[in-house]
């Protein structure tokens, strides 16, 4: 999986040092399904379908993801396993036929000598106020932590996503029309799979029966 949208962040860690981190950022768009428990449509569409003959939009909402360190965004995996902090837990040894602890991918920061792990930082309808996450496992930030990465990180996440609006709507909107394609796709081989069994067992009908 290629990763299209990488943001540099410069840290000023402290008076005299800087740390170079990389996030992953992306649009949020709707995730449609299929439903035939009322006849065949879409549900899930949010505002793909609004009343009153307005245009279609997606949603205003950004996620920015800590990548780790060294990651190649042309290979990466789609999942936490690119994120920085994240821990695998505990992975099979094939040497020794045990399951052992693995450490958490690199990458990530430090705050008054707190290691953050899994950071995140999501834009919603209020841009000047995003919600700041840490990993599972990490807890919630202070009030101080949240105002040092509102200075350090937030600024230049925020300047990223003002400057790449188009082309993160154009990325959330690709993935929505490949994501319904598929899903329509398989809506039309299940049908041709039923309308195969119908016409069988009329076929069988009309031969037993003549």
């Amino acid at each position: 999986m290629k990763l299209k949208h990488i943001c540099p962040v410069t840290i000023q860690a402290t008076k005299t040092a800087t740390v170079q981190t990389r996030w992953h950022v992306t649009q949020s768009r709707p995730y449609p399904s299929l439903s035939s428990t009322y006849g065949l449509r879409w549900e899930n569409t949010e505002q793909l379908f609004p009343r009153g003959g307005a245009a279609p939009s997606i949603s205003k909402h950004y996620r920015c993801h800590l990548l780790r360190s060294g990651i190649d965004p042309d290979n990466a995996t789609g999942n936490r396993n690119d994120f920085a902090g994240f821990s695998p837990g505990l992975v099979y040894d094939p040497q020794t036929g045990q399951r052992v602890a693995t450490p958490s991918h690199p990458g990530t920061f430090s705050i008054r000598g707190r290691d953050m792990g899994e950071v995140s930082v999501e834009f919603g309808n209020n841009p000047e106020w995003p919600d700041i996450l840490l990993g599972c496992l990490s807890g919630g930030v202070s009030r101080a932590e949240r105002e040092w990465i509102m200075e350090r990180i937030v600024p230049q996440l925020r300047d990223y996503i003002t400057t790449n609006a188009s082309s993160l709507a154009l990325e959330a909107i690709g993935e929505l029309s490949h994501h319904t394609a598929a899903a329509i796709a398989k809506a039309r081989d299940e049908l041709a799979l039923c309308e195969a069994q119908m016409q069988k067992a009329v076929t069988e009908l009309f031969a037993a029966t003549l």
